[in-house]
Order: structure tokens, then C-alpha cells, then sequence
């Protein structure tokens, strides 16, 4: 009984944490957006609702036979602060009733810690600040605190996320972090994986396919990656082959390893030998050996050793010439001088 009895406690304070940060968070973005809409007057901080009780509590305490419907925000202050905010009455009326909950129906945790955070938003929330300039400073807020490079704000991604955030209803809630790691990644893996091998298929059987395959050290996890393409497609990543636990195991990574797994994927894109007609590997000696056995297995494939890198290599030597190097100098003083890019 003490172990749960701890337990509570512990969910109880990290609720309380959380509901705290938020509400930091909330008033943190809102003298920011008070701010800037009043550049010319010095703006108070705007000082964060304090947090009473929390979603466990209210459950722990609410009689089972009724719904919890009112008093639901009464342990929220009713001012955000004495001189730079005031209060949205009605917002805080408004959720006494977790969203989507009935009088007919008990509200969940989820529902009830939803409806602490929304209040305690709508608490900081000041009349002098319109919702444009409210979002504009919260996502400043965002991408400085998480130091997050500023040019991810010109995305397509970013700025189809915030048209589809405008879509949902609004009681939605965003993704947890078990939830995004999870299933959403697994979602996103297999999306990404048939839109590659759609791309990499069109026109395959007219021009056929190439794979290229090379292998490296990322944080300390020893990876080959695979990519696919034909002459009309960009190349796209087909598979990343972690090889920790093969060389856990004593194993290296020689050329029958490395021709096993190209191979491997030969037989998922190309089940019948008649689409691959090309490996591409660099020029070490491992790569060449696994092209050799690549070919004795499918022996119209072409196996190419270092095309990518020697032609690095050759324009990396041709650029260390003088008269070439001149000739780019003044190309690029050129440009620059006329505010144009390459």
C-alpha cells in the first residue's frame, strides 16, 4: 500500500512539473507576442499561473458515481498578472467541462490534464495580443529553445504542418514521444520505403536498375546503406544494414557479408534477374571482392568500382591547377560582386 501510494505521489509531481513548464512556457511566449506589439512601452514579465492541484488528484478526489464537471480550474488565480494581463473569464468557464466530456459521461485523465493545460493558457492569454502574433512568437520560442536551425521555419514539412494544424478539432492533442518513436516512425518507414521503390521502378524495365552500396561509421555504429535508381530517377535509399551485432558475433565485414546483403536485396527488387544490370561499390579491396561474387551470381551484372569517388578525386586534383583556380576565383568574384548565387 506504501509502494502505491508512492507511486501516485511520484505521477502527482511529474504532473505538477509539467503542468509548471507549461505554464512558464505560455507565459514566456506571451510577453514576447506583448512585446511586440508594444515595442515602444517597457512590457512586464507576465508571471505564470500557479499550479494547485492536478489531473490524478482530481480524479483521486471526485466521487466515483459523479462526473467531474465543475470546479475543474477553481485552484487556478484568476490573474495572470497585475499589470501587463488580464483574464478571459468565459475561457476559464468555458473548460470547467473537460472538452467532449458530457454530464453523462466520467472525464478521463487524458481529457481532464488537457483542459489544466488549455487553462492555464487562457489564464496568461492577454486582450492586447492577436492570435497571429501569438503564433509567430511561440514558434520563435520553439526553435530558440530547442536550437532548432531557423531555416527549417521555410520547410514544406513545417509549413504543411501548420496548414493541418489549423484542421484539427479543437481538442486535439499532439503526438506523445512514445507515440512519435513508435508507431508514427513505423508509419513514416513503410511510406517513405514504397514511395522510394515506386520512384526507383518507373521506367525500370526499359533502362533497368543500378544499386550502390557504401559503408561508414555513424556515432559509432558501424552502417551500409543501399540506394537504388535508374537513369531517369533520383537515386533513393532502399535499406541502412546495421552491422553491430555481426560484428559482436567475431564477424567482419568482408565480401561475402557485404555481397550477402546486396544480394539479399537484389532478390526484394529484382526477384527475377532481369531489372539489375549494375552495382556500384568504392575502390576498397572488400567492395571489389563482394562485386565479384555479385556478378557470379547474377552474371549480367555489371559491378563498378570507385566511379563516384575517382571522379571526386579527379575534380579535386583538376580544381588545385592555377589556371583553374584563377579562372574560378574570378568566376566566383564575378557572382558575388553581382549579389547573384551559383
Amino acid at each position: 500500500m506504501d509502494l502505491l501510494q508512492q507511486r501516485e505521489e511520484r505521477c502527482a509531481q511529474n504532473e505538477s512539473r509539467r503542468l509548471t513548464i507549461s505554464a512558464a512556457v505560455s507565459a514566456r511566449t506571451e510577453t514576447a507576442a506583448l512585446d511586440r506589439r508594444s515595442s515602444n512601452e517597457e512590457v512586464e514579465l507576465i508571471t505564470p499561473v500557479a499550479v494547485g492541484r492536478t489531473a490524478t488528484q482530481l480524479i483521486a478526489n471526485a466521487p466515483d458515481s459523479e462526473p467531474i464537471r465543475r470546479g475543474l480550474m477553481a485552484h487556478f488565480s484568476r490573474k495572470a498578472s497585475s499589470k501587463s494581463s488580464t483574464t478571459h473569464s468565459t475561457a476559464s468557464t468555458s473548460l470547467a467541462r473537460p472538452l467532449g466530456v458530457t454530464s453523462k459521461h466520467r472525464a478521463t485523465k487524458r481529457q481532464i490534464q488537457g483542459s489544466l493545460v488549455a487553462g492555464l493558457r487562457a489564464q496568461t492569454q492577454h486582450v492586447g495580443v492577436d492570435c497571429a502574433t501569438r503564433c509567430d512568437a511561440s514558434i520563435a520560442d520553439f526553435f530558440f529553445s530547442s536550437n532548432t536551425p531557423t531555416s527549417l521555419v521555410e520547410s514544406a514539412e513545417f509549413r504543411h504542418m501548420l496548414y493541418c494544424n489549423k484542421q484539427t478539432e479543437p481538442d486535439y492533442s499532439a503526438p506523445t514521444n512514445a507515440s512519435l518513436s513508435g508507431p508514427l516512425l513505423s508509419s513514416s518507414f513503410n511510406t517513405h520505403r514504397t514511395t522510394n521503390n515506386r520512384i526507383m521502378g518507373s521506367d525500370a524495365n526499359t533502362y533497368g536498375l543500378s544499386l550502390l552500396s557504401d559503408s561508414a561509421t555513424v556515432g559509432g555504429d558501424p552502417l551500409s546503406n543501399i540506394l537504388g535508381h535508374n537513369p531517369n530517377s533520383r537515386a533513393v535509399c532502399l535499406d541502412v544494414v546495421d552491422s553491430t551485432d555481426h560484428l559482436v558475433k567475431g564477424g567482419k565485414k568482408d565480401a561475402r557479408y557485404i555481397a550477402r546483403y546486396m544480394i539479399r536485396q537484389l532478390k526484394k527488387v529484382d526477384p527475377e534477374s532481369k531489372l539489375v544490370d549494375q552495382v556500384m561499390f568504392d575502390g576498397a579491396r572488400n567492395m571489389k571482392n563482394a562485386g565479384k561474387i555479385i556478378t557470379n551470381y547474377n552474371p549480367r551484372i555489371l559491378s563498378v568500382h570507385g566511379g563516384e569517388h575517382n571522379t571526386a578525386l579527379w575534380f579535386n586534383d583538376m580544381a588545385k591547377l592555377n589556371p583553374i583556380k584563377v579562372r574560378l576565383f574570378n568566376f566566383l568574384s564575378t557572382i558575388l560582386c553581382r549579389n547573384e548565387t551559383i
